[in-house]
C-alpha cells in the first residue's frame, strides 16, 4: 500500500531531519512519494513521563474522503423493530440543527442545545439503534455527513486513549473517513487497529478543517467507557467536552448522539462540556424500541419463540430476543458488573438488596449500586427497569455469594430468584406465570417496605393503586417491622408441606416467633383448595390475620 511505503520513507528521514529541532513537539513536513504530503512530529503522549517522547505522524487531509462520502453503518438482519417511541426522531434531530448555543427562546430565555441520549443495558440494541439513526440522517434528514464512532467492539479504547479521550475522538473521526486504497479481507477491528498502530496523530483543528460549513451528525457509541469523563477534574475530559461543545451542540447545523448504559453519563457529560456552572445542560433521552405487539415478535424476530411471556422474560428488548433465538450470548458484560458490586460496593449487602427490589417498584436509578446500572433499561422519564432475565441472575449471585447460609435474606434472594424463573419455565396456558409475577410483586413489597436509606417514604411501596391495598398498612406501622419468611414457616412432622391441600392444613404446622413476622406461602402444588398464596401476620406466636389471594379461578372457589 502507498500509504506504508510513504510512512516508511518518513520514518527512515525522521530521525536525521528531527536532530536539528530539539524543542518539544516541533512538527516537521515532509514530501513522501505519496501524492499527499505526510508531517512528522515529536510530542509527550498524554499520561508518559515528561521526559518520553514519541514520533508520530500527523494525519493528511488528502489521506481522507469529503465528509459527505463517509460511509453510514448498516445492518439489514433482522428487520428494524419499532414502536409509536421511535417516530419523530428525524424531527427531532432536524429541529436541533436548526439550533444553536446562541440562540434564544422567547419562552424560556437562553436555552442550550441538548443532545440526544441512547441508554438502556448491555446487548440491548444501542448500536443497532444508533445504525437506523445514521440512515434516518442521512435519508430523511438531508445532512451532508453522519460519522459513526464507537468506543467498544471493533475499535474499543486503548489505554492511552483512555488518557486522552479527544485523541481518541478524533482518531475514530478519521478512521470513519479514511480512504480505502484497497479491498481488503481483513475485519474492521483489525483494520483500526493497523491504523492506530501506526501511532498517527489526528489533531482537532484538521478535523474542523476537514468539516469545513458541512452540515454534520456526529453518532458516538457507548460514551460510558471513557473512564477520564467520570473525573470531575480533568483537563483531558474538559477539552473533549469543549471540542464537543463547540463544534457539534453549539453550532447550527451540527448535532451529536449518543449511547451509553448509563444514566450517570448524562451528569458527567453536562460537566465536562460546561464546566462553568449555572444550568445543566438538558439531555433529550430517546426511548429505545420495545416490542409493543408481540405478534411482531412471532413473525419477526423469533419464529421458534417458547411463547410470548418469553418475550417479557427478556425485557420485551427486540435485540435480545432475536440474539437469544439464534442462541447468541446476551450476557454482555453482567458477570463481571455483579462480582465487581459484590466485590467492591457498600459492604451493606443486606441494605444494597432491598435497595435493588425497592428499585423494581420505584424505578428509582439511585435505589441501584452503580456498577449494576449496566444492566437496566430505561424510559424517557429517566425510570429504570428492570429486565426479568438480568434480576434472576443478580438474586442468583447474591444468593450464591452475598448472605451466609443462616440468613434469612439468603433464602429471600432465592425464592425472587425461583420466582423470576417459574415466571420464564411456566406452561402456556396455565396461568402458573401470572402467579409467580404476582407472588414476586407481593413478597418485594413486604420486604421493602422496612424503612431504608435510599427511598425514604418506602411504606408507599405497599400501594400500588391509589385507594387499593395488597396489604394492610397498620402490618408495617409498629416500632418493630416484622420480618419476612418464604415457605419457611411451617414445620410439621405428621404432614409435609407439599401435602397440605388447605388452609387448615397448614395452619396446624406453623412455627411462630415472638417478634412480629409475616409469613408468607406459595404451595407450589395445584392441590391447594381457594388460595394461591397466603400471607399471615403474627406476633408473640399468635396468628392475627391471614390474607389469601385467589390469582385465578379454580375447582374450588372462595
Amino acid at each position: 500500500e502507498k500509504i506504508d511505503a510513504a510512512q516508511l520513507q518518513v520514518f527512515r528521514h525522521a530521525m536525521a531531519v528531527l536532530s536539528e529541532h530539539e524543542r518539544e513537539d516541533a512538527a516537521v513536513p515532509l514530501t513522501t512519494t505519496a501524492s499527499a504530503p505526510l508531517h512528522v512530529t515529536v510530542t509527550n503522549i498524554v499520561g508518559d513521563p515528561p521526559q518520553a517522547k514519541r514520533l508520530r505522524l500527523c494525519l493528511s487531509l488528502d489521506m481522507l474522503v469529503q465528509p459527505r462520502s463517509v460511509p453510514i453503518p448498516r445492518c439489514q438482519n433482522p428487520e428494524f423493530v419499532s414502536g409509536e417511541e421511535w417516530e419523530g426522531v428525524d424531527l427531532e434531530i432536524r429541529r436541533h440543527l436548526k439550533c444553536s448555543d446562541e440562540d434564544e427562546d422567547d419562552r424560556d430565555g437562553f436555552e442550550r442545545v441538548p443532545p440526544m441520549a441512547l441508554v438502556r443495558c448491555s446487548r440491548g440494541g444501542k448500536t443497532r439503534a444508533l445504525y437506523e439513526i445514521a440512515k434516518i440522517c442521512k435519508e430523511k434528514v438531508k445532512v451532508d455527513s453522519v460519522i459513526y464512532v464507537s468506543f467498544n467492539d471493533s475499535t474499543s479504547l486503548s489505554e492511552w486513549e483512555q488518557d486522552d479521550p479527544l485523541q481518541a475522538l478524533c482518531l475514530r473521526i478519521a478512521f470513519a473517513a479514511l480512504r480505502k486504497l484497497e479491498q481488503t479481507s481483513k475485519t474492521r477491528a483489525q483494520q483500526f487497529e493497523e491504523f492506530r498502530s501506526r501511532d498517527i496523530l489526528v489533531e482537532p483543528k484538521l478535523i474542523l478543517q476537514w468539516l469545513g460549513d458541512s452540515s454534520a451528525v456526529l453518532l458516538v457509541d457507548e460514551l460510558n467507557n471513557l473512564r477520564e469523563l467520570t473525573k470531575r477534574q480533568s483537563k483531558e475530559a474538559s477539552a473533549f467536552g469543549r471540542f464537543v461543545k463547540d463544534n457539534f451542540l453549539g453550532m447550527e447545523n451540527r448535532y451529536l448522539v449518543f449511547s451509553s448504559h448509563l444514566l450517570d453519563t448524562f451528569e458527567f457529560f453536562s460537566l465536562h462540556v460546561d464546566p462553568s456552572g449555572g444550568s445543566i445542560r438538558p439531555v433529550v433521552l430517546q426511548e429505545l424500541p420495545m416490542v409493543d405487539d408481540l405478534s411482531t415478535v412471532m413473525q419477526k424476530l423469533m419464529p421458534h419463540l417458547k411463547g410470548p411471556r418469553e418475550a417479557i422474560y427478556y425485557g420485551l428488548i427486540p435485540a435480545m430476543i432475536f440474539e437469544k433465538a439464534k442462541n447468541c450470548p446476551i450476557e454482555g458484560k453482567r458477570v463481571m458488573a455483579v462480582n465487581d458490586f459484590l466485590n467492591t460496593g457498600s459492604g451493606d449487602l443486606t441494605q444494597e438488596f432491598k435497595n435493588i427490589l425497592a428499585s423494581i417498584i420505584t424505578g428509582s436509578l439511585r435505589s441501584v449500586p452503580d456498577p449494576l446500572h449496566i444492566l437496566l433499561d430505561t424510559d424517557k422519564e429517566k425510570k429504570i427497569r428492570w429486565i426479568p432475565y438480568h434480576l434472576q441472575f443478580v438474586m442468583k449471585m447474591m444468593y450464591q455469594h452475598a448472605f451466609p447460609h443462616s440468613s434469612k435474606y439468603r433464602q429471600l434472594s432465592f425464592a425472587v430468584q425461583a420466582l423470576c424463573n417459574g415466571f420464564y419455565t411456566a406452561k402456556e396456558h396455565s396461568g402458573d406465570g401470572w402467579e409467580s409475577l404476582f407472588v414476586l410483586f407481593l413478597l418485594v413489597r413486604c420486604i421493602v417496605a422496612e424503612p431504608h436509606k435510599r427511598d425514604s417514604d418506602a411504606t408507599s411501596l405497599l400501594h400500588p393503586v391509589a385507594g387499593e391495598s395488597l396489604l394492610p398498612k397498620h402490618w408495617f406501622g409498629g416500632t418493630e417491622f416484622p420480618h419476612v419468611t418464604y415457605n419457611s414457616s411451617y414445620q410439621n412432622s405428621n404432614r409435609l408441606f407439599s401435602e397440605c391441600d388447605k388452609w387448615n392444613d397448614l395452619l396446624e404446622g406453623l412455627q411462630l416467633e415472638a417478634a412480629p413476622q409475616l409469613s408468607i406461602f406459595y404451595p407450589p402444588h395445584a392441590t391447594f383448595q381457594v388460595y394461591d398464596v397466603i400471607v399471615v401476620y403474627s406476633k408473640d406466636k399468635k396468628v392475627l390475620e391471614t390474607y389469601g389471594y385467589q390469582c385465578k379461578e379454580g375447582k374450588v372457589n372462595s
